[in-house]
């Protein structure tokens, strides 16, 4: 079971906000429209995120179990 996907989480750069919507830019140029609810309530346009993938599995983990997680994909990782 993987936690950490990426060795460097995506970054998404804030192009502008609306009202209840914020619209997102990929580094790869495709554009995101998310919920406003979702980010912090100081965000602004030009803001960069950065947005790592969880497996579902993993994040109904408690967090001694998700630290544990993260400690053997950072160690594993070391030794590859």
């Amino acid at each position: 079971m993987t936690l950490i996907i990426q060795e460097k989480p995506l970054e998404v750069l804030v192009e502008k906000i609306q009202e209840k919507k914020v619209f997102l830019i990929l580094p790869t140029g495709q554009r995101l429209t998310l919920a406003k609810k979702y980010f912090p309530a100081n965000i602004k346009s030009r803001d960069v995120f950065l947005v790592d993938f969880v497996r579902k599995e993993c994040f109904g983990a408690d967090r001694r179990e998700m630290a544990k997680l993260i400690l053997k994909e950072i160690l594993e990782g070391e030794n590859s």
